[in-house]
């Protein structure tokens, strides 16, 4: 009977990456990898690993059937995943989910060609030693059939090159650097489509001066307000996507905005913006602005939903804001601009802690 699928699953080390100090580590099983010699019909489209060893990776390993690669919770240098790479000559996806790498990690480029991988999921964690924060860098070069790629994560930098084809991006890591995020990612993704991005306030300031994101039709921004923000900056995102159909930000409060901060960006439509999710709504005066400005700007918007919800210091459920209030407060410029803009207002997401 022909195996397509394997998953090891030897541990219960979840969103811990292995420490190789750890004399724990060390005794891990370890994975006997098949090769062409010892497995030479092998038909293995799927492979999960996940907390076991897998040194020593041979140079004839056995898949070149192999389509999805996952790996967890392992430790993984450069040279043994070139291997991999080299003998994954079908793979389409890959996922490094919480794996020790080393300092500098390469996928795609010199290192080992995936012609036909077309998603690659990173969760990368990074613990302090010695009370220090080392960050990573990982290069992707060269993956000209990518179309979706997601990384969660802190404490990294990106060098990314030749992504073509890449149609689907999503980073949810709190401290990229603004010159990766809007420049030189989408220079190495012309033809990104969908965009998901997570974004502290006093991390990164968005100016008018960003690379084009001419192919963008779709941005998720969860935006963490930590500091005094422009939140009328963020209309420079939307300058730099001519194209931007959906736009969807979702606000965290850690910090109420004291300071007003408020630049304008006269002369800026938005012709092929249609709908509009701003979630985390409490009615901040900068709130209420960033809302008027994608009213009058979104001149072809046809949906705006307000999700509410509360800051930090508001107090109990008797704060949460009345929903008609909120929707009689826009539905009366929307009256006054002559708009058929249909307008939802929800009342705040429910958590149910167990």
């Amino acid at each position: 009977m022909a195996v397509n699928k394997i998953e090891f699953k030897f541990a219960e080390l979840r969103n811990y990456p292995p420490d190789e100090t750890n004399p724990k580590t060390h005794r891990f099983y370890r994975f006997p990898w098949p090769t062409s010699s010892t497995r030479p019909n092998l038909d293995l489209e799927y492979l999960c690993l996940e907390s076991c060893i897998l040194k020593p990776v041979p140079p004839d390993l056995g898949l070149s059937s192999l389509k999805t690669l996952s790996l967890g919770c392992v430790v993984l240098d450069q040279d043994d995943f070139n291997k991999i790479a080299s003998a994954c000559l079908k793979l389409e996806c890959l996922t490094l989910d919480c794996c020790t790498l080393p300092q500098t990690f390469r996928i795609g480029g010199d290192g080992g060609t995936f012609d036909h991988l077309k998603s690659l999921a990173l969760h990368i964690l990074i613990y302090p030693r010695r009370g220090i924060l080392i960050r990573k860098l990982i290069e992707i070069h060269d993956l000209l059939n990518l179309k979706n790629f997601e990384s969660r994560g802190d404490g990294i930098d990106f060098s990314i090159r030749g992504i073509p084809s890449l149609e689907r991006g999503c980073f949810f890591d709190h401290k990229l650097t603004a010159d990766f995020m809007f420049h030189e990612f989408p220079e190495a993704a012309p033809h990104l489509e969908i965009l998901s991005l997570t974004l502290f306030s006093n991390k990164v300031q968005l100016s008018q001066n960003i690379t084009k994101f001419n192919s963008l039709k779709s941005l998720e921004l969860e935006v963490y307000v930590v500091s005094d923000f422009n939140l009328i900056s963020l209309a420079n995102f939307l300058n730099a996507a001519p194209l931007l159909q959906k736009f969807h930000i979702e606000f965290v409060w850690w910090k109420n905005i004291t300071k007003r901060i408020l630049t304008t960006s006269a002369g800026h439509v938005h012709p092929h913006l249609k709908e509009v999710e701003i979630s985390g709504f409490c009615n901040n005066k900068y709130q209420v602005e960033l809302a008027l400005y994608l009213l009058h700007k979104a001149i072809a918007l046809e949906r705006m939903t307000i999700i509410l919800g509360r800051e930090p210091d508001s107090g109990d459920e008797h704060d949460i804001l009345n929903i008609k209030h909120v929707h009689d407060q826009f539905l009366k410029e929307i009256v006054e601009l002559n708009r058929g803009v249909q307008l939802i207002v929800k009342p705040p997401i429910k958590i149910h802690l167990s």
